[in-house]
């Protein structure tokens, strides 16, 4: 029997069902554009289904009781997000899926199950298990929940147990929205004070523009926070962090210019002293990256030119790289049910296992990287203009390769790494958009008429269709390039910050350059391996011989 065959059904009050039916769902509705969201409604659908009523039975049945426990709690979150995946079905292609979802709400309107209705008892749960919340449950249930007391502050009564019990990272994030609308100073001030004391080697970049954004009303907890960043250097925590980290701390503070003069001198001498123990240890670098580097380098030292040697760059066992950064198992591993990586709110990016998987894979592509332009120096960058070149011409794009690059060389070559990685991101985004061009419209060199920008040209979500790059590009490939160059919530955005100078200069380095030139090598490496959407007929790298 059809789930929605049965629309004239009276549920029980009483009725309960296994709540497992829910494990699949997210506490979150993270959008219409989130991959999660499409892949939540996908499961909704084939739930929906199914021969049994269960998941029909379970709504209806938390709907109509009401929540005592942190299990009955996270169940209304889910059913909230379930509820609002409702404005998405106009989204949907398919007409079969469309009407399956219009009778199941339609069902649940019928038993008085609404968004009015959870959303109440949402907010009296909080009022009266706001501390059991905040210390009991799962980080995605206390992020929701922080979530949702700023979406319903005006039925929020506990903001002062909130305060005292969510998870001070959790709030440092949430602040901007936090401080807007709590109202009372005494609350803000206890928020503040929450947040900014003590200072945190991992957070006091943000502490740091909490007191800015502070500094006027609540003067003397600014001052305090003044005095707490001169005491942090001579914490335990600052003695025992990596020389690396301290440096980036102390520049850090001098680059915010908060401490005056004074304070500035003493932070400087310090700096000096740290800057010349990191240097002598950067003396060795070359010597680690060829430690770290040597498998690779031993598979480049029998290739025959240096297009196999960008191809094993970039490529691992036949396979591109940037795909298998993105594969996802579906089995949960130990760390996964722990906690989430860096605090990142996302299915896949902030499940511990991935993250620990995909930080190594960017790790060996830094240090192969790094190692291949060490080693070859300017042979290098020749060959790399070389090649550049040919896919130029193979392609159809306007001639810009070869002079960006010798520009961008003679950057590198100074140490200018983030004038050079600012350079080599917009020569990425230049070449996207020709690419972008040809396929969509064969047209080249009208780069300056393109009105799209790059993170719709990286729109993984996209079908074939609509962005002609996936034509060239898979998803996981374009998801994996998203994550270094425009993703803001849990990459690293380096096209962004480093076009919008919203990092350092001094904080640039040659790993954030040697990202991007991979990103870079990749692109030329993908269109001459498997550019079949330029040229069926194109005589491929041979890898195999």
């Amino acid at each position: 029997m059809e789930w929605y065959s049965i629309i004239e059904h009276t549920f029980p009050i009483t009725l309960r069902v296994g709540d497992f039916v829910l494990d699949n769902y997210s506490v979150t509705n993270y959008g219409i554009n989130d991959l999660a969201t499409g892949f939540h409604i996908k499961q909704l659908l084939e739930d929906l289904e199914k021969e049994n009523n269960q998941l029909v039975d379970l709504i209806i049945s938390v709907g109509q009781k009401e929540a005592t426990s942190i299990r009955d709690y996270e169940l209304l979150l889910k059913i909230k997000a379930i509820l609002e995946y409702q404005d998405y079905i106009q989204f949907l292609n398919s007409e079969e899926s469309k009407v399956v979802l219009k009778k199941f709400y339609c069902l649940l309107d019928n038993q008085d199950i609404e968004a009015e209705l959870i959303k109440r008892k949402i907010i009296k749960f909080i009022n009266i298990h706001s501390i059991k919340i905040f210390t009991d449950a799962d980080y995605d249930i206390k992020s929701e929940t922080l979530k949702l007391c700023i979406a319903y502050t005006g039925g929020i009564k506990v903001w002062n147990e909130i305060i005292e019990t969510a998870d001070d990272f959790l709030m440092m994030y949430k602040f901007d929205d936090l401080y807007k609308v709590i109202h009372s100073t005494e609350l803000k001030s206890k928020l503040i004070n929450k947040i900014l004391f003590p200072l945190k080697l991992r957070a006091y970049e943000k502490q740091i523009e909490i007191s800015i954004r502070i500094k006027n009303a609540f003067k003397e907890i600014y001052l305090k926070f003044l005095e707490e960043i001169v005491l942090f250097l001579e914490s335990k925590e600052f003695i025992n962090a990596s020389n690396i980290g301290q440096v980036k701390l102390m520049k850090d503070i001098l680059g915010s210019r908060i401490l005056g003069l004074h304070g500035e001198i003493k932070i400087k001498k310090r700096l000096e002293s740290a800057e010349k123990i990191l240097d002598d240890s950067l003396q060795n670098n070359r010597l680690q990256i060829e430690a770290t580097s040597k498998e690779y380098s031993d598979l480049e030292s029998v290739c025959r030119n240096f297009k196999e040697k960008f191809y094993y760059l970039t490529y691992m066992e036949f396979f591109p790289l940037y795909q298998l950064m993105q594969y996802e198992s579906e089995e949960k591993g130990l760390l996964d049910f722990i906690s989430y990586m860096n605090g990142i709110n996302h299915e896949k990016y902030g499940k511990a296992s991935f993250s620990l998987k995909f930080n190594q894979f960017k790790m060996q592509m830094v240090v192969n990287t790094m190692y291949l332009m060490a080693t070859y120096k300017d042979s290098f960058w020749e060959e790399l203009i070389i090649y550049a070149e040919e896919i130029q011409d193979f392609t159809g794009l306007s001639a810009f390769l070869k002079d960006d690059l010798t520009k961008i060389k003679k950057l590198f070559n100074d140490q200018e790494y983030f004038l050079a990685s600012l350079y080599m991101t917009l020569l990425i985004e230049r070449i996207l958009r020709e690419l972008y061009l040809k396929l969509t419209y064969d047209v080249a060199g009208i780069f300056k008429e393109a009105s799209f920008t790059l993170g719709e040209m990286l729109n993984f979500t996209s079908s074939p269709e609509i962005n002609k790059l996936r034509l060239l590009f898979s998803k996981e490939e374009l998801e994996t390039i998203e994550y270094f160059l425009t993703n803001k919530e849990y990459g690293m955005n380096l096209r962004n910050r480093l076009a919008h100078y919203n990092i350092n200069s001094e904080e640039v380095d040659i790993t954030h350059f040697s990202i991007i030139m991979h990103i870079f090598i990749f692109i030329l490496v993908k269109i001459d391996y498997q550019g079949l959407a330029f040229d069926n007929e194109k005589p491929h790298l041979d890898v195999m011989g």
